[in-house]
């Protein structure tokens, strides 16, 4: 086989940009809102997490049907809000609890409910749902509780919300920096039957801007970090959050879905834009919890 034939075919320029400007509107939405609330730290931060998870089980719940599998929606999305929320409140065993808790009861209820033919496949979807958008989701606002001791200090921010802002300013450098390396430079696809219009240089570019990115973090609002941390943890889970994505592409791929939905123009669903942050939020916590803090 030749070069060309494994290089990813090159659309013109008009072709490559047409889905830029929703997402830069999208974006320009969006943004503001989740800086403004994680300052606060208010309930608005918590209803837009659980509003934002809540339309994301709902497409999880989607692609399960299309895959065939019978979960029940109620219990399903209820676990995984249960699940979800003990990020807001990480007593030691909250977390482990429920989660085994609401398995418990996602596993009854499917075995319960006849046919009992494709009752283990069932079941193995529904708890997969559970733990990829329920208990990886929780790390999300887990970050946020992050403890504030006398030696860490931070610029008018808590280190909750400091650490919160660098997740984030990191995950979003990674797509943003991925998505127009990819466009203008990309040539060699990364995972083609899994994602073909994913490319080497993408990846590439969404390494280097997270990198960068963390790096000016830990110089503004999130002294916490030394630089040269900042920077390895930002190409780390820029690595982490490419495959969290290859994971969501994969899931789609075998649904014989194009998106998760189509609610965010120029984006697809809000599956498909915390697919990465739900792989690369629990790095960041056990990395800032457990050797920064």
């Amino acid at each position: 086989m030749s070069n060309a034939d494994t290089r990813l075919e090159r659309p013109g320029f008009r072709q490559r940009f047409s889905s830029l400007a929703p997402r830069v509107a999208v974006a320009l939405i969006f943004v503001p809102v989740l800086i403004w609330l994680g300052i606060r730290a208010s309930w608005g931060l918590w209803l837009l997490l659980n509003g934002a998870f809540l339309l994301a089980i709902t497409e999880w719940l989607a692609l399960s049907r299309a895959q065939g599998r019978k979960v029940q929606p109620w219990v399903q999305g209820a676990g995984m809000l249960a699940v979800l929320n003990t990020g807001f409140c990480p007593q030691e065993m909250g977390f482990p609890l429920t989660l085994v808790g609401v398995a418990m009861v996602i596993a009854v209820a499917r075995t319960l409910r006849p046919p009992i033919a494709g009752a283990g496949a069932d079941i193995g979807a529904a708890l997969f749902g559970l733990i990829y958008v329920g208990a990886l989701g929780s790390f999300i606002p887990r970050l946020i509780s992050l403890p504030s001791g006398p030696e860490v200090a931070t610029h008018y921010l808590s280190v909750g919300t400091a650490a919160f802002f660098l997740f984030f300013l990191m995950t979003w450098a990674t797509d943003t920096c991925a998505y127009f390396a990819g466009l203008l430079l990309g040539k060699h696809p990364l995972f083609p039957s899994v994602s073909p219009k994913k490319s080497v240089e993408g990846l590439i570019g969404g390494v280097a801007g997270a990198a960068l990115f963390g790096w000016i973090g830990s110089r503004t609002f999130a002294p916490f970090i030394l630089g040269w941390d900042a920077i390895g943890l930002g190409a780390t889970i820029a690595v982490v959050g490419q495959l969290g994505d290859l994971v969501e592409s994969a899931l789609k791929r075998d649904a014989g879905v194009k998106d998760a939905s189509s609610i965010l123009p120029g984006h697809g669903g809000i599956l498909d834009r915390l697919d990465s942050l739900l792989f690369a939020a629990p790095c960041v916590y056990v990395y800032l919890r457990y050797v920064v803090l």
